[in-house]
């Protein structure tokens, strides 16, 4: 790796700036601490930290990124050395010991933003690295930058990310046709002017996205190859169309989201192993799109139960059809990043399917329409889908679920607030810990227009709740 060189200019002449590397390597930590910020774009958290749970083990610098992720930075005033296995070892104390992590994160930023600690990652900082620290970090299966610095006379200091998004060490060798892709974008920092900086642009190599265990997700292991390397295709795709793009497996489909508005969905993949297809339901209207038999359809039944703001499946059986279905994961994108999306509501209720409306009073339904009529008024993009026991209404969870009781002539309201936080009345309101609904834990009981008033400011704090986008501790 070849060494940083500044220059001075003045009128036609310049003059290279001597090099005055720090005295110890606490100074460069001290240094750069205070300026994480504005030098590396990473928010302080805390320094030297050390715990009983960690044995005793001091880990120089904690951070968290613009993204929320977790960064672990190791200093080295001079090579590396054995920086990368140190600051490896590092982050697995962070997440082995993941709740006491939390809790030091959240007393720095709070609790208003997300927390990504499965994607903690390492920055080593450095005056030199080798071709091995280049291969180590690259390879890695954690995320690992390697940024160089280099500090001239009248204190200019400049950094130059050795190994970061997009920059890998094939580059630095010259081999950049089969280089391996990578994860993040190029950044080089430079403080104090007037200097000049020698680099020389290298092309920008494809991106390789490394998958996840995906064992645990319904289909991927009775999946052909040839079917898993069409989702490799696909995923890879999906993290083209924003830098920002999260990959979220779960049990029967894998989610992809944004770093803004994480509680929804660009889309989501099924393994259809049967007939060696993928199913995407995308942030699509499918008024926007010609329907095509196979193809593009709207799939009213998913997006009832599921996605009901990815309205539109996509089935994509070979390189050709994904290639088509390109221009539609692009539109996905920009319905998601605008929020076009939430303003869609494909699924006309039809109310006289729920058990117990056709037998209800013509005074219930009253209740229920001007509970109804509230809900409308109070979140005007949520999604209503009657079902065959409830009639629910959500948001980026379920706001309130709603059960007819004909016979018992009342509606039972089941809503997302924490019933620590309510003053229970019998009759009225009640914990329903151990029901299947355990994330609508407070039950409400409307039996007239009084108790439909009272209910209000509850079904409120479910909405505000709702809002914040964060689950209550005792989700799953």
């Amino acid at each position: 790796m070849g060494e940083i060189r500044l220059f001075r200019s003045h009128a036609d002449q310049v003059a290279a700036l001597d090099v005055k590397p720090f005295d110890s390597e606490q100074k460069l930590q001290d240094f750069l601490e205070v300026r994480l910020r504005e030098m590396v774009g990473i928010e302080f958290i805390d320094s030297e930290t050390e715990s009983g749970t960690w044995r005793g083990r001091r880990i120089d610098t904690i951070g968290i990124d613009k993204d929320g992720c977790p960064v672990v930075i190791e200093y080295k005033n001079d090579s590396a050395g054995g920086a990368i296995k140190q600051g490896l070892d590092y982050i697995h104390l962070l997440l082995h010991h993941a709740d006491e992590t939390f809790d030091l994160l959240r007393r720095t930023v709070g609790h208003g933003r997300e927390i990504y600690l499965k994607d903690a990652w390492l920055l080593c900082i450095a005056g030199s690295f080798t071709f091995r620290d280049m291969v180590a970090a690259e390879y890695c299966s954690i995320r690992v930058e390697l940024l160089q610095y280099c500090r001239f006379e009248e204190g200019t200091v400049a950094l130059n990310w050795v190994l970061s998004p997009r920059r890998t060490w094939e580059e630095e060798r010259g081999e950049t046709e089969t280089a391996p892709r990578s994860l993040h974008k190029p950044r080089q920092r430079l403080l104090q002017s007037p200097t000049v900086t020698l680099k020389r642009e290298k092309p920008t190599p494809p991106r390789i996205v490394m998958l996840p265990d995906l064992s645990s997700v319904s289909g991927w292991k009775q999946a052909s190859s040839k079917l898993q390397e069409l989702f490799k295709e696909l995923d890879s795709a999906a993290h083209d169309l924003t830098d920002d793009v999260r990959r979220e497996p779960r049990k029967r489909w894998i989610a992809y989201k944004g770093a803004n508005k994480k509680n929804y969905n660009i889309m989501a993949v099924i393994f259809r192993p049967s007939d060696e297809s993928l199913h995407i339901h995308a942030a699509v209207n499918p008024a926007d799109v010609n329907l095509e038999p196979g193809f593009t359809e709207f799939d009213e039944k998913m997006t009832m139960e599921h996605f009901y703001r990815c309205p539109l499946r996509i089935t994509v059986r070979d390189h050709n059809t994904l290639e088509c279905a390109k221009p539609l994961l692009s539109q996905a994108y920009e319905n998601y990043r605008s929020g076009e999306h939430l303003r869609w509501n494909f699924i006309q209720p039809d109310f006289s399917l729920t058990s117990g409306w056709r037998r209800a009073s013509p005074e219930l339904l009253n209740l229920f329409r001007g509970l109804f009529k509230y809900v409308e008024l109070l979140v005007p993009d949520a999604m209503v889908i009657a079902g065959k026991e409830r009639i629910a209404f959500m948001g980026n969870f379920f706001i309130v679920a709603v059960y007819v009781r004909s016979r018992s002539n009342m509606l039972q309201v089941y809503a997302s607030v924490d019933p620590a936080n309510v003053k229970l009345e019998p009759g009225f309101t009640r914990d329903t810990q151990g029901d299947p609904l355990n994330h609508n834990r407070l039950e409400i009981t409307i039996r007239n227009q009084s108790d439909l008033e009272r209910a209000k400011s509850l079904i409120r704090q479910a909405w505000e709740h709702d809002l914040s986008g964060e689950k209550f501790s005792w989700v799953n």
